[in-house]
């Protein structure tokens, strides 16, 4: 739209009408002073414009022409004079000039977008209500959002209520409650537990009493595990053992040359008596047969007397093969059992080497142990 120019009559006009009210334009340098000495006192009358030519301030006289108030132009657009809508703030339109923009929906923010200002809810991992209240919605905590942790520690809470790390890494050690709060401890008693989680039952731990009533069956034993050692004394036990060629000829203790022989059981302990029940020995002709040795038998330990009968030397080490022997307690007398005596494989004399016998005994011995008051 063109602006028309004004009459010249009507511009002095206009300037005549502003002369008569006392509001005039002074430029000056330096700020306006105010009140009855002020700047502009008795001409510059109310709505006289200041302009500082030093700063380049513009100020507007609000007091009276004999006691000017120089108010700034900063200070003239009170935003009580503003007539604005509830909720509503200023700001820069797309045209370059001031429009309203709501800002009162519930909830919502205000944020740049790139080119204005906009009102929006906040939306993705949080919300955020009127009052303020910022909420994390849930599943939105992923891993590589919480704060870096020492490698094998977990979160739990301290005695003040916050959130600790507790080193939970040590080898074989599990979580636990101790009743005030959470530990990491190893097993200790019956079980021990590694770090690979193998749990290992301590040795000697399972009394009768931790096992319940009929539940150990033959089934569940493995053949041959139970050794004599694992029964009650008193029920038949059996011991087994080997002698080698260079023990069979040798003299010294613990050999069947020596005069007190190889120790089949040994001593039970004081109070008790060894009651054989019988014996075997399986001879393994080896190369040639032993030369020279005495009767076989099966003696009180310690040097006593025979408690078997005997095997000659010819039938067992002086033989040409192979050949397996029983022996068993004789019978045309009783036999004095000597406590804490053991029972030992008697030669009556060595047998000897004559070069090349390699000839072994396997033997095994079948007995009880008996205490006073059997």
């Amino acid at each position: 739209m063109a602006i028309k120019p004004l009459a010249e009559k009507s511009v002095w006009g206009m300037i005549k009408n502003l002369l008569n009210s006392s509001v005039i334009l002074i430029c000056d340098a330096g700020s306006p002073t105010n009140g009855t000495s002020g700047t502009g006192v008795t001409f510059a009358g109310i709505g006289s414009i200041y302009i500082d030519t030093t700063a380049g301030n513009a100020y507007m006289n609000t007091g009276t022409k004999a006691s000017p108030t120089w108010t700034s132009f900063g200070s003239v657009i009170n935003p009580s004079n503003i007539t604005l809508a509830q909720g509503n703030i200023i700001i820069g339109s797309a045209g370059g000039v001031g429009a309203a923009l709501s800002g009162k929906t519930s909830g919502q923010i205000l944020i740049g977008n790139g080119t204005t200002m906009v009102s929006v809810a906040v939306s993705g991992d949080v919300t955020i209500a009127a009052t303020g209240a910022v909420t994390i919605a849930a599943n939105a905590v992923t891993n590589a959002k919480l704060a870096g942790m020492t490698r094998g520690t977990v979160k739990t809470g301290n005695s003040s209520g916050a959130a600790a790390d507790l080193a939970a890494s040590t080898s074989g050690a599990v979580l636990m409650g101790n009743g005030t709060d959470v530990v990491s401890q190893g097993l200790t008693g019956d079980v021990v537990l590694s770090g690979a989680g193998l749990a290992t039952i301590q040795a000697g731990v399972v009394t009768g009493s931790k096992i319940a009533a009929a539940t150990v069956a033959g089934s569940n034993m493995v053949n041959n595990t139970v050794t004599s050692t694992q029964l009650d004394v008193t029920t038949l036990q059996t011991a087994s053992g080997t002698i080698s060629s260079p023990n069979i000829t040798g003299t010294s203790a613990g050999q069947l040359g020596n005069a007190q022989g190889v120790v089949l059981v040994s001593a039970p302990g004081a109070g008790k008596v060894l009651q054989l029940d019988s014996a075997v020995i399986m001879y393994t002709f080896a190369t040639a047969a032993y030369t020279g040795g005495g009767n076989i038998t099966v003696n009180t330990g310690g040097g006593g007397a025979a408690q078997t009968g005997l095997i000659s030397y010819a039938n067992s080490v002086g033989k040409g093969s192979s050949t397996t022997i029983v022996f068993y307690p004789l019978t045309t007398a009783g036999v004095a059992l000597t406590s804490n005596t053991g029972l030992n494989l008697v030669a009556a004399s060595a047998p000897t080497q004559p070069g090349t016998a390699a000839g072994t005994i396997a033997w095994q011995v079948w007995y009880t142990v008996l205490s006073p008051g059997f």
